[in-house]
């Protein structure tokens, strides 16, 4: 009897659409509750469709502009959110919450350009700190470590118990060679939590470039204990060993590194090195030539891939 009475029960999502047409709703706006309604449900291609229902009867629907923008973006299809938040920002563009989610799709989709400048509009008009600490990210993205480190600084200044934001505003002191104020960032995102393997790595650089290679490889090594998958950390190990004739382990390390990343060019390189000096010429050879293949393949297609977004890492 209840599944009988179950099945005779309304769809939600019809329901709620019956209900906003007898309130007098204009139909768009139906189409739009209808879509949450299913979205809810997880039904997104259903949902999908009812927003753009909604978007035929009024092309400036902004909230259903942005729904389908979130679809597109949790189907992982950034180019497309991108295009529809290009759209709704067209439609409101005073609105910081479209602001904000035209920057991070903007990032994701690899335009950069586009995600700089409007994470510097996003600085001027919001106040709050995660938007700061976004737009810092984006703009270390574009490589404008001036404008992330003012945001940047301002975040860790409003949150000052977040170590994720230390760690991102010492990689922007550390892109602008401030190296005491990078290192400080970093020492304090590990006093908030020891177990971040990128502030480790990165106090690993600066030791070596201030020629302190036994610091530099305690921070590598460290970085390795808590995340051993970080290829870079083996690389800079690596090199290190090799600078001071430990060849075994550095040949180990860096083992390591191509096993994680089989197509980074450095780590190719200084197998080749190692090897030669352990007298394994033929495999050295194998390596160089392969460090000369991807070195080329970059080389290539560096115009091309220049300027597009990635993660920033933290």
């Amino acid at each position: 009897v209840r599944a009988i009475v179950a099945a005779r029960l309304p769809d939600p999502a019809l329901a709620l659409l019956t209900s906003a047409m007898a309130a007098g709703k204009q139909l768009d706006r139906v189409h739009y509750l209808k879509g949450k309604a299913l979205l809810e449900k997880n039904q997104s291609a259903a949902a999908l469709a009812s927003f753009q229902k909604s978007l035929a009867l009024n092309p400036k629907a902004i909230d259903s502009v942005v729904a389908v923008a979130e679809i597109y973006s949790l189907q992982g299809n950034h180019a497309r959110s991108f295009e529809m938040m290009q759209r709704a920002l067209k439609i409101d563009p005073q609105s910081v919450p479209t602001l904000r989610h035209f920057t991070v799709e903007a990032m994701k989709s690899g335009h950069t350009s586009a995600a700089a400048e409007s994470a510097l509009q996003l600085i001027s008009r919001s106040q709050s700190p995660e938007d700061l600490y976004l737009a810092g990210a984006v703009l270390l993205d574009a490589k404008q470590e001036e404008n992330a480190l003012h945001a940047l600084q301002s975040y860790v200044a409003a949150r000052p118990d977040d170590a994720q934001g230390w760690l991102a505003f010492g990689l922007a002191n550390e892109r602008l060679s401030h190296t005491g104020e990078a290192t400080k960032a970093y020492d304090r995102s590990l006093q908030l939590n020891p177990n971040l393997a990128e502030s480790e790595f990165h106090l690993g650089l600066l030791s070596k470039l201030q020629n302190d290679t036994s610091a530099a490889t305690r921070h590598f090594e460290r970085a390795l204990q808590i995340d051993p998958r970080k290829a870079r950390a083996f690389v800079e190990a690596g090199k290190l060993y090799l600078q001071s004739g430990q060849l075994p382990h550095s040949l180990e390390l860096l083992q390591r590194a191509e096993s994680l990343d089989p197509n980074d060019y450095e780590t190719q390189y200084n197998l080749g090195l190692v090897l030669s000096k352990l007298g394994r010429v033929e495999e050295s050879k194998q390596h160089i030539a392969r460090y000369f293949q991807l070195y080329e393949g970059k080389s290539r297609q560096a115009p091309a891939s220049a300027g597009t977004a990635k993660n920033p890492g933290f």
